[in-house]
């Protein structure tokens, strides 16, 4: 997360799914919360499988 101006802040997320979890709504979710709860609009999320997850990623449950 960072403030790209003094009224805008901009998210940056890896997302990683179990099999089966729908990605689209997945991400949908976290833009709404992200938009709501905390007033963040610019968000990019990477929604990835566990498969295609590196290694040495930090996980958050």
């Amino acid at each position: 997360m960072w403030s790209t101006s003094n009224d805008e802040i901009s998210f940056t997320a890896h997302v990683t799914l179990k099999p089966g979890d729908d990605r689209a709504a997945v991400r949908r979710e976290i833009e709404k919360v992200l938009k709501e709860r905390f007033g963040i609009h610019h968000t990019t999320i990477q929604v990835e499988s566990e498969a295609e997850t590196h290694e040495g990623a930090i996980f958050h449950r």
